[in-house]
C-alpha cells in the first residue's frame, strides 16, 4: 500500500512536470496572453489532483 502511493506520487509529479514542460514550451512559441491561460489551466489541473 505504501509503496503504491509512492509510485503514485511519483507519477503525478511526472505528469505535472511534462505539463510544465510543454507549458513552458508553448509559452516560448506563443504570446504572453497564452502565459497566463496556460498558467491559469495549471492551477485548475494541479488543485483538482
Amino acid at each position: 500500500m505504501a509503496g503504491k502511493t509512492w509510485i503514485e506520487k511519483i507519477g503525478s509529479r511526472m505528469f505535472v512536470t511534462v505539463f510544465f514542460n510543454l507549458g513552458f514550451y508553448f509559452l516560448n512559441k506563443k504570446e504572453r496572453r497564452k502565459k497566463q491561460w496556460i498558467i491559469k489551466q495549471l492551477v485548475v489541473v494541479y488543485g483538482k489532483r
